[in-house]
């Protein structure tokens, strides 16, 4: 009886090994959407979502060698058509580059690019869904900056990062409109370190992906992990979690997931006498760091996304004269196998994102012909993906109930009820679309039965939030339940 179980278990899983790779490689992408239509070339894009689920997205307006320009355009409809671009760097005869995008919890836009090759200037412009600020200078007194990433915590606190020539990693803040002093990330005289990607998690925790260099860059550019403790208000020590050489301009990538836990993907040599390069992926989980896993072999252009439990990593990959974007994801035994995206002359991957319907990945090609490099966004539904996952996991726990909210809609008040089988320790955390805590509510233990609580709107500062759709996630003890609400503001 025993073995015809055990029997039953194995064919039953590999039954669903299958079906999860018959529905991870029979996913649909969209056709790629234009996002630029542009008569120069595009390239360099960057991309937000607010909170009212509109996209936001600039690139530089490539004109000549020495002249380029900051364009912008927006979308209401999860990027399937977009507003015609319009220009919001205000100057001409000169060049702006490399933009990066962001914005606050009151649909606010925050862009900083770079400007000027006679000076190299890091210039800052603010959207208050009215107009475009004027250009600031967020680091005068840095001649020739290297400007690097931008990050948005959840308290609207705005960071911009540099490096400089004394190979540090720089950064300020803006907080309630005014800019901080420029902080240093400290390590030994000796070391060059460089943070190339930031992200920001649910406590407010910077984590971030760069280089640590003990020697020549030719032969001593590790990756590394740089983690600010939000706190206690200090950076630790890099983590150096590369083994051998990189090119200082590979793209490394970093994200967190729901447990605050850092996962990253990057670019690396392996190998012995002819190294070649390699894909890999790291995470932590609480305290420990996990093996360093490869990917695919011969990659270029790296960027990671964390939905739930499921991890996903797109990269640049070559097909005889070809390049292809390969989406990457896990089977249920744990093995990395890609998918093909879409194949052109020349193709780049910029970023990797998902809302609570759709997996993206915002790309600049020559396509279907053209000579013009454009900006192109494709997407897939994330049920397509998480499907496999979800049978292994099965439904969520029946040891409570969660109900939905009433009413709902609501631009009041509205009330939460759960019911608890047994007692528990119990929060909830309501949380934006993009999944940024909104407000937090902390119960302790609670007894078994109902309870109750409400919500009136506002967020940890006490401000109204915009109107859109919003989460409300109940944890008791170690079970999650996730709803839905929709916030209508007066």
């Amino acid at each position: 009886m025993g073995s015809s179980v055990y029997h039953n278990k194995f064919y039953a899983l590999l039954l669903v090994y299958f079906v999860s790779l018959s529905i991870a490689f029979s996913q649909q992408w969209s056709d790629p959407v234009n996002v630029s239509s542009s008569e120069n070339h595009a390239v360099k894009p960057s991309l937000c979502i607010d909170n009212s689920g509109r996209f936001h997205c600039v690139w530089r307006h490539y004109i000549d060698a020495w002249i380029s320009y900051i364009y912008y355009s927006y979308s209401d409809d999860l990027g399937e058509t977009w507003n015609n671009p319009v220009k919001i760097s205000p100057y001409n005869n000169l060049s702006s580059w490399d933009p990066k995008i962001e914005c606050d919890s009151f649909n606010n836009l925050y862009l900083v690019y770079s400007h000027d090759w006679s000076v190299q200037s890091i210039m800052f412009q603010f959207f208050n869904g009215q107009s475009w600020s004027s250009p600031f200078d967020v680091v005068p007194e840095y001649p020739y900056p290297f400007f690097e990433e931008i990050a948005m915590d959840h308290h609207d606190r705005f960071y911009v990062f540099w490096r400089y020539y004394d190979h540090k990693p720089h950064y300020k803040y803006l907080e309630d409109g005014v800019w901080s002093e420029a902080i240093t990330i400290n390590t030994p005289d000796s070391v060059s370190s460089f943070i190339f990607d930031v992200c920001v998690d649910q406590m407010n925790n910077r984590h971030g992906v760069g280089k640590y260099n003990t020697g020549p860059v030719s032969d001593s550019s590790k990756e590394a992990y740089y983690f600010y403790n939000y706190a206690e208000d200090s950076w630790e020590e890099p983590y150096i979690f590369g083994k051998y050489f990189v090119n200082v301009d590979n793209f490394e990538s970093i994200v967190t997931d729901d447990s605050n836990n850092p996962h990253m993907a990057w670019r690396e040599k392996y190998g012995g006498t002819n190294p070649t390069d390699a894909t890999f992926y790291k995470n932590k989980d609480g305290d420990q760091w996990h093996a360093t896993e490869m990917v695919v072999e011969d990659p270029s252009l790296q960027l990671i996304d964390v939905v739930g439990s499921n991890v996903y990593i797109v990269d640049k990959e070559k097909e005889g004269n070809l390049n292809k974007i390969v989406f990457h994801q896990k089977d249920i035994f744990g093995n990395w196998f890609g998918q093909n995206v879409f194949t052109a002359e020349w193709i780049e991957p910029f970023d990797l994102f998902h809302d609570s319907t759709f997996q993206y990945i915002l790309f600049i090609g020559k396509l279907n012909g053209s000579e013009i490099i454009d900006v192109y966004l494709v997407k897939t539904p994330l049920d397509s993906l998480s499907t496999c996952i979800s049978i292994i996991d099965g439904v969520e726990s029946s040891q409570w109930s969660l109900a939905q909210n009433y009413p709902n809609p609501f631009n009041d008040i509205t009330h939460f009820s759960f019911i608890l089988t047994q007692d528990a320790v119990v929060c909830c955390l309501i949380l934006s679309h993009l999944g940024n805590i909104v407000k937090e509510f902390s119960f302790g233990e609670l007894c078994k039965g109902e309870h109750e609580f409400t919500w009136d709107g506002h967020d940890h500062n006490g401000r109204l939030v915009p109107s859109g759709y919003y989460y409300y996630r109940v944890i008791a003890n170690d079970q999650v339940k996730t709803r839905a609400l929709l916030y209508l503001n007066k």
